[in-house]
């Protein structure tokens, strides 16, 4: 194996404009790893989103215009930084570790490097290569998004219809290095796992102990589906993951809620499932701001719902924004994709016939240990604990959680395929999308009931008393 030096450059070099980009659309100034981290999810996203009416416009220049936009953005944020360094002088050393955490630290760092390794060796798998790889090098020809695949596949002509996030970065990639080699695009997916793991950590580290946060990001970038087979394979469930910590972790950390519709919206860009997230994302959000009036002085209902709506409105036109942009391309592209039917009454019939079947499987599947351990039965007895003691927003997190598990589930009711076959081909990655969210959950219910009972022990009369008898071993 060859070590691809130019490639993790250029790659690093895309990361940059994509997290300038995000700069300029978030107007602020990333600040540490958490930031750069948000800014550059936005930014990809968003330069996703916008390649369809770019092209629209600019046909075969497109991709060239995207990349101008994107150097320029970069060269803006540079310069700005030189001539106006950071206002808030220097900054203190950060705390010394305790040697668990250095130890947790350490540990994220191999998986990290461990993951890089195996991408690199790891050949595309079958939608890597199908998919992605091949739309972009369509892209790396053609300039811009088209209605055309290749003459001799017209079944295939429905790959059109998934998003370009993926494509695009691996297309301006190879416009960066002047050529389109297969083997050269494998160096943007560890930088996707990097951002699961540093989003995780950044939802829960102001909600839990810094040990807490350290651990879960380590268990995200241990899960099989997160750190080897597609995800190494290059599919792009693995970087829709991404988009979905960093969405959690946008929803959680302060300081992140003018990112929070551009981190939604950018759901759409990259896989076709993001579009049932983003609408879950928003539901669980319009039902939080329904159920609760907090920031209003009331208790909840319509009245302070109408005035969240009215607050956030310009959230809520980016995030209507992408999803308009998201239908008009399939409206453009005109493709029927024969692996699903349409909602009809035949469809539902079908579709209740199905229903034990399918819920047989998922389970099945979902509950395999040498995938998933106990995961998803954990996920579970979390989001419980999380809807009977967990804050609002943590409760909107189960919901959100398990709505989306539905209507992947949901899904396969009307599939063209043989239900079994489908099942064992596809759950198991979209599963994968929502791990970071089950893991965060898990987390949050652990510190909830941990600092349950410690008040609760705390407060019981005989505790100093149970507690030196431990000391003394009795």
């Amino acid at each position: 194996m060859s070590f691809p030096a130019t490639a993790i450059a250029l790659t690093v070099l895309l990361a940059g404009g994509f997290a300038a980009v995000g700069e300029v659309m978030l107007r602020r100034r990333s600040d540490g790893v958490l930031g750069w981290n948000e800014s550059f999810l936005v930014g990809a996203g968003t330069c996703a989103a916008a390649l369809f009416p770019i092209s629209l416009v600019l046909g075969r220049r497109a991709l060239d215009a995207l990349m101008i936009l994107v150097g320029v953005c970069l060269a803006a944020r540079v310069v700005a930084r030189a001539r106006h360094p950071s206002s808030r002088g220097r900054r203190p050393a950060p705390p010394r570790l305790a040697w668990m955490d250095a130890l947790l630290v350490a540990a994220i760092v191999l998986t990290a490097a461990a993951f890089t390794i195996l991408s690199f060796r790891y050949t595309f798998s079958w939608d890597g290569f199908q998919i992605y790889a091949s739309k972009a090098k369509r892209l790396f020809h053609e300039g811009g998004l088209t209605q055309q695949w290749f003459a001799e596949d017209s079944y295939d002509r429905r790959l059109l219809e998934y998003p370009p996030l993926v494509a695009m970065y691996e297309a301006m990639l190879a416009r960066l290095r002047g050529s389109f080699d297969f083997d050269q695009f494998k160096s943007i997916f560890p930088l996707f796992y990097l951002s699961i793991v540093v989003s995780t950590f950044a939802a829960l580290r102001r909600r839990t102990s810094l040990r807490i946060a350290l651990g879960t990001a380590l268990l995200v970038g241990l899960l099989p589906e997160i750190a080897t087979a597609q995800a190494a394979g290059g599919s792009s469930d693995m970087p829709l993951a991404a988009f979905v910590a960093g969405t959690v972790a946008g929803c959680f950390r302060r300081g992140s809620r003018r990112a929070v519709p551009f981190l939604i919206g950018s759901l759409t860009a990259v896989k076709n499932e993001g579009t049932i997230l983003a609408i879950v994302a928003s539901g669980a959000i319009l039902w939080y701001w329904y159920g609760y009036g907090y920031g209003y002085g009331m208790s909840g209902g319509l009245r302070p719902f109408r005035k969240r709506v009215k607050a956030h409105a310009a959230g809520i036109a980016v995030v209507a924004a992408y999803l308009v942009s998201r239908l008009a391309f399939l409206r453009w592209l005109d493709v029927h994709d024969p692996t699903y039917g349409p909602i009809n009454a035949a469809n539902l019939e079908r579709a209740v016939e199905r229903l034990g079947l399918v819920v047989r499987v998922c389970l099945r599947l979902a509950l395999d240990p040498a995938v998933w351990g106990v995961l998803w039965p954990l996920a579970l007895s979390a989001s419980l604990v999380l809807w009977a003691r967990g804050a609002k927003s943590e409760r909107a997190l189960a919901g959100a959680l398990w709505s989306a598990i539905g209507a992947y589930t949901a899904i396969l009711l009307f599939t063209n395929w043989d239900v079994e076959l489908q099942a064992v081909q596809a759950y198991h990655r979209l599963l994968s999308q929502l791990a970071p969210a089950a893991l965060v959950a898990i987390a949050l219910s652990y510190w909830r009931m941990r600092r349950t009972f410690d008040v609760r022990f705390r407060a019981t009369p005989a505790a100093p008393a149970v507690i030196e008898g431990a000391r003394v071993g009795r």
